[in-house]
């Protein structure tokens, strides 16, 4: 009986073995399913987060584009307010202009000109009487 109890053994031997190959089996099959859920979770909420830092990338971009879109709107009105200055000036001036006074001017201009010390070379061709532009009413006028 001796061989028998050895079969019998080697079987009792084999089912325990097949059967916790099965429970392996069946765990491994069970834990990647796990596994993969924990996975997706995983990723889903990785995807939660990159959506939350490129919305916070966005809102930091507008928020730039609006500065910039401040900045541009308060250098217009800087020049509108300049342009409206220069204008005013030419208003004040082209009043108060005469040939007699622009004829001042170009000399005061020819002197700093002609001691200025520097090497430049200036040709100076007079229209107007005494060697200084001609200025006329109408020319100031723009017509």
């Amino acid at each position: 009986m001796q061989p028998q109890a050895s079969y019998l053994r080697i079987a009792i031997y084999s089912t325990v073995a097949l059967v916790l190959l099965l429970f392996a089996i069946f765990g491994g099959v069970t834990g990647c399913k796990a596994y993969n859920r924990s996975q997706a979770r995983a990723d889903a909420r990785n995807r939660v987060q990159i959506t939350h830092i490129e919305i916070q990338n966005a809102d930091e971009e507008a928020q730039i584009n609006h500065a910039q879109i401040k900045a541009q709107e308060a250098e217009a009105q800087k020049r509108v307010v300049e342009a409206k200055g220069i204008a005013m000036a030419q208003d004040i001036i082209q009043k108060t202009l005469t040939p007699e006074y622009i004829q001042f001017e170009a000399i005061k201009a020819q002197e700093r000109i002609a001691t200025s010390g520097s090497n430049n070379t200036v040709i100076y061709v007079p229209s107007g009487t005494n060697g200084t532009p001609l200025i006329t009413a109408n020319a100031a006028k723009g017509k």
